[in-house]
């Protein structure tokens, strides 16, 4: 077997990658801004690991199965290709790995071979690499690991990687002269959310114990391979603080006191956003987006203001289930003409220009309702206008009067937390939505229940203040506020409005 196994070309890693990679310590994380070549190195270690555990099984986890295929299809054979790995060819009979098909019979096989092989990379080796995700709970269970590796960690719920992926690692008679056998290694970028902070853990247990455990961080500022540019127009193309987290791997702070406790990524990240369909014949995964329909009714949710406009886009599935499509913002440029609230609208329109039913719901800010006194329109009617020119039907669904605090925190809390079943359950898509479930859970809370909203009046970036949860309120309040049984509980000044006088635009 050992004629079989190829020899590596020249390997051109950064420094980053090399210290990383160099490690001995069995438990390693890599915190990385984008194009740090954070995934590169991954799929490095992976290959270093098919080359020196031979017969052993690993697995690699990401948030969603679509993710994992996008990272070992996109990048794996230009990677492991400079190692002389390439694809295995059924007709030549050539190749040194296989992806979610059967080997060739004469190949070693892992220890503990899997029945089925569709979710599985295969080496000649005999190492297998498992895939598992989060969408997929049938592929996380009873597995026995030489190995552990997570894509974006960040994204995972802490107790989901102890109690499944964690325990699976080390319960192997295969003994290995190599560190990398029973490790546990995680990448990641700068968790968004609160629940991703867990991440940092390494960095203290490193501390503690630098013989066992590997905390690094790095930019893509220390990626010598980067095209020329491309980190100056990523910045100037890039908003100011989503280049800073995503590049240059700030990290964000927590907010204690939250207006929305019962907000959880894990829970609200709408991972069945997402169908996957195996072909047996050519062995290849077909992705489908299957929370969004083109033949449904669009949903917009308006919050304007005179320096940021932002909108989040909804639709609602069977069985009382709201999926927050998108999140989008705009904001002022000099060199443009036209005001924020259009400028918006032409941005959702160009998204969707698509769609099939042309009919779309308008929901938001009851200010939006009011004209101002440079305008002979209001906001709903110039967002609107923007549609109506494209052939669309607009329904304004906005009511005229906005909640109040305490009512307004309490319904939302009652959605998020699903205590019950007449209320709809709320999902959010897990990549055009990231800023807005950010937005919401840091935004602080008042005594008086209300937000504290005193970072719209400073010069951060806005598209985390506030104002991506004022939509998602306005939606859900203005849609199913009905529902909502007002009780003394909350007070006798409760004052919920009722949906009335809904316009056609």
């Amino acid at each position: 077997m050992k004629k079989s196994i190829p020899k590596a070309r020249t390997i051109r890693v950064s420094r980053a990658q090399k210290q990383f990679l160099a490690a001995r310590q069995q438990n390693k994380a890599l915190i990385a801004g984008r194009a740090s070549g954070k995934t590169n190195t991954l799929l490095r270690s992976i290959i270093e690991s098919a080359l020196q555990l031979h017969r052993a099984k690993s697995v690699f986890a990401a948030v969603s199965f679509a993710t994992c295929l996008e990272i070992l299809l996109e990048q794996s054979e230009m990677v492991w290709g400079e190692y002389g790995f390439r694809p295995y060819d059924q007709k030549t009979g050539r190749g040194n790995y296989i992806m979610f098909k059967k080997p060739p019979d004469h190949w070693p096989k892992p220890h503990f071979a899997p029945k089925k092989y569709d979710n599985l990379i295969s080496f000649i080796t005999g190492y297998a690499l498992q895939l598992q995700s989060y969408d997929r709970p049938n592929t996380n269970r009873g597995s026995n690991n030489c190995q552990a590796f997570i894509d974006e960690a960040a994204w995972f719920k802490e107790e989901w990687v102890n109690k499944i992926l964690v325990p699976s690692v080390g319960r192997t008679p295969l003994v290995f002269n190599s560190p990398l056998n029973n490790s546990f290694q995680y990448f990641s970028s700068n968790p968004w959310h609160q629940e991703g902070q867990w991440v940092y853990r390494f960095e203290e247990l490193a501390k503690q114990h630098p013989d066992k455990y590997y905390f690094q961080e790095t930019t893509a500022f220390e990626n010598p391979f980067l095209p020329k540019d491309y980190l100056e127009n990523a910045q100037r193309t890039t908003p100011a603080l989503e280049f800073e987290v995503e590049y240059m791997n700030k990290r964000l702070t927590e907010v204690p006191n939250g207006y929305y406790p019962s907000l959880h990524t894990d829970k609200h990240m709408n991972l069945a956003a997402q169908r996957y369909d195996y072909d047996d014949a050519t062995g290849i995964w077909l992705v489908t987006e299957d929370d969004y329909r083109r033949d449904q009714i669009l949903a917009v949710s308006l919050d304007a203001n005179a320096g940021f406009c932002s909108c989040t886009l909804w639709q609602e599935s069977p069985a009382l289930q709201e999926n927050c499509l998108e999140g989008m913002f705009v904001k002022p440029d000099v060199k443009e003409k036209i005001n924020l609230v259009q400028k918006l609208a032409f941005k959702v329109l160009d998204a969707y220009k698509d769609h099939k039913r042309k009919e779309l719901h308008l929901y938001g800010d009851r200010n939006a309702k009011n004209k101002s006194a440079q305008t002979t329109t209001t906001q709903f009617e110039e967002f609107a206008s923007v549609f109506k020119a494209a052939g669309w039907k607009i329904i304004l669904k906005a009511t005229n009067v906005n909640w109040p605090h305490k009512d307004r925190h309490f319904f939302m809390d009652q959605i998020l937390s699903e205590i019950k079943s007449t209320m709809p359950k709320v999902r959010f898509h897990p990549k055009k939505c990231r800023v807005v479930m950010t937005s919401m859970q840091r935004t602080p809370i008042d005594s008086d229940f209300s937000k504290d909203k005193s970072a719209e009046s400073r010069s951060g970036p806005q598209e985390l203040a506030p104002h991506f949860g004022d939509t998602v309120d306005y939606y859900l309040t203005q849609k199913h506020g009905h529902r909502y049984k007002r009780s003394g509980s909350l007070g006798g000044g409760s004052v919920i409005p009722i949906l009335s006088g809904l316009d056609s635009m």
